[in-house]
């Protein structure tokens, strides 16, 4: 299934749409205006803490973790801090660990959503997270990205430079967990240039955050 223009999609019956783009930039938000009537919306954060992290989390929180559609703050105190322990931030090797975990839990989870996509009859919405980027490869060839591209149409939402300041100083003032590509961290890590297990796990974030941008 391809497509010459998202305008000739839009006007089709059954359509698929995930709002992809960077951490804050507004696609659940921008989903939460679809009519829950005619659009099935399906939140792979949801079905990532329920599904193929859940068993870590369980270790983490408990086997009666807190988590909704809405409330998926769960994966965001599992993923952590890198920082000092004093300071609630995570030794590397841990931390390293939970990223890994998280991203192999991730596409395992759009690899159970290609089968969902097809059991739904009518429109519908991916809410797909933040780190959906980070974990498909957009620049090169990636099985997985072509197998949804086949049923899910992409909308990249592409903050401007006034939304970019905005998330910017909005995670320096509230730092919160990130995923990061582990080639990205190693370099950031260099680039800091500072013992990361002396450092308050929030200013390591105010460093690297801008860098994703």
């Amino acid at each position: 299934m391809r497509f010459t223009s998202g305008k000739e999609y839009m006007n089709w019956e059954g359509k698929k749409l995930a709002f992809i783009g960077m951490s804050g930039v507004g696609k659940s938000a921008l989903s939460s205006y679809l009519d829950p009537a005619n659009w099935t919306r399906v939140c792979t954060d949801f079905d990532l803490a329920v599904g193929p992290l859940r068993p870590e989390l369980e270790n983490f929180a408990g086997i009666d973790f807190p988590v909704g559609h809405d409330d998926i703050s769960i994966l965001s105190s599992y993923v952590g801090k890198l920082g000092k322990l004093e300071l609630g931030g995570l030794d590397f090797v841990t931390f390293k660990e939970r990223q890994r975990r998280h991203a192999i839990a991730e596409r395992q989870t759009f690899e159970e959503l290609i089968d969902k996509i097809k059991q739904i009859s009518g429109s519908a919405i991916i809410d797909a997270g933040g780190s959906l980027v980070e974990i498909l490869d957009f620049e090169k060839n990636d099985p997985l990205r072509e197998s949804l591209a086949e049923l899910v149409f992409f909308v990249f939402i592409e903050a401007n430079p006034d939304e970019v300041s905005k998330l910017i100083k909005r995670q320096l003032a509230a730092p919160k967990p990130m995923f990061y590509q582990p080639d990205f961290l190693d370099l950031a890590l260099t680039d800091f240039g500072r013992a990361i297990e002396d450092t308050d796990p929030d200013e390591f974030i105010r460093f690297v955050f801008p860098r994703l941008c």
